[in-house]
């Protein structure tokens, strides 16, 4: 299984950009008319957790995360670490397919059960991972990828006639630096997903290249949450906005042009779903073949249907228990991003840039 770097780019701009957009509320609602500050230190804060991630992964090139960790930290304290990183792994499958087949059961199938939604869209992920593996998500990355990229401009531009810049002011009133660096925490914690490129470089037909594609990836998503975050405060408003459970759907179902072009809902939500798919099927694999590598299983792809039946079951646990806000504010942010996507990360950097520096040193010697 090979990867192109242009892949890597579109993998990382289709799985960002589905769930940044569907949980913008949480910014607005912090930082009022100047959530698009906190998106801005979000968008710094991604890129910059992405280049040391794939800094990190080109040290071992021909290494994932579960075989550089142990090289660099040592097998017991590097299992350790990586027990952590499953906990994170496998609740957030959970809670991709559960949001997604929320807000599917939302604006669409009203009357379908939650279970048959969750049901349909693990199926489709079970077949594209075993047939594909992580190439054929690659592949379809690419197909949906530019899909995604034409459709949110068409989106954005049919939206132009219903801003207003005032919304935008005044600028640190209703807000100091504290709430807009709180209002950011949500969507870096979404942005530093990216960390994933430590089990997706040694994949890659040139490594090298995975760190300037990464970034490209996350920064072209970050530039779409930009826009789309001024699009729903200069829309609705700084105090409205905050209360929407989908402002950025709100914004399109909101689209009316010349009293023809209306209804394009289903197009962000049709968005919305092949970004959840390629988001969830990464998180899946990197699931599959990390418990694989951990338990030195030769066979990855028999590890899929024991993962996928895991998150089926965490996925259908009480909504309010796992997939509300108390996993973001209980969980992913407190721990998740500082621990996982910002400590180890710098951890392994710099213990592994020493050690490498020790091996050139002494193949010189």
């Amino acid at each position: 299984m090979k990867i192109s770097g242009l892949q890597i780019l579109w993998l990382i701009f289709s799985m960002q950009i589905g769930m940044i957009l569907l949980r913008l509320t949480q910014a607005i609602a912090q930082s009022k008319q100047d959530a698009w500050i906190s998106v801005l230190l979000a968008g710094v804060a991604g890129i910059g957790i992405t280049y040391v991630s794939a800094k990190v992964s080109v040290l071992y090139p021909n290494q994932t995360f579960i075989e550089f960790t142990q090289t660099i930290l040592g097998k017991w304290l590097g299992k350790i670490v990586i027990i952590t990183y499953f906990f994170q792994w496998y609740t957030g499958s959970a809670v991709i397919i559960r949001r997604s087949s929320d807000f599917l059961h939302l604006a669409l199938f009203h009357r379908t059960p939650v279970l048959i939604l969750i049901a349909s869209m693990l199926l489709l992920v079970l077949y594209a991972l075993y047939e594909g593996g992580i190439e054929g998500i690659a592949r379809c990355s690419e197909v949906i990828g530019p899909l995604i990229f034409i459709t949110l401009i068409f989106i954005f531009c049919l939206s132009l006639n219903n801003l207003d810049w005032h919304m935008l002011l005044p600028v640190f009133t209703d807000s100091g630096w504290k709430d807009i660096m709180k209002g950011s925490l949500s969507p870096t914690s979404l942005l530093a997903e990216t960390f994933m490129l430590v089990m997706l470089i040694a994949f890659m037909n040139e490594p090298k290249k995975g760190p300037s594609q990464a970034i490209w990836g996350v920064g072209i998503a970050f530039g779409f949450v930009f826009i789309a975050t001024l699009f729903v405060i200069m829309t609705f408003g700084p105090n409205l906005s905050g209360r929407m459970m989908y402002a950025f759907y709100d914004v399109v179902r909101f689209i009316s042009m010349m009293e023809f072009i209306q209804n394009v809902d289903v197009i962000i939500i049709v968005v919305w779903m092949t970004s959840f798919f390629i988001k969830l099927s990464l998180y899946v694999f990197i699931c599959c073949y990390g418990t694989a590598q951990f338990f030195r299983i030769q066979n990855w792809r028999a590890l899929i249907w024991v993962v996928i039946p895991i998150v089926l079951f965490l996925a259908m646990l009480p909504a309010n228990e796992l997939f509300g806000i108390e996993y973001n504010q209980k969980y992913l942010i407190p721990f998740v991003l500082p621990v996982n996507f910002i400590f180890i990360p710098l951890l392994l950097w710099f213990v592994g840039a020493i050690r490498k520096n020790k091996e050139k040193e002494g193949e010189h010697a």
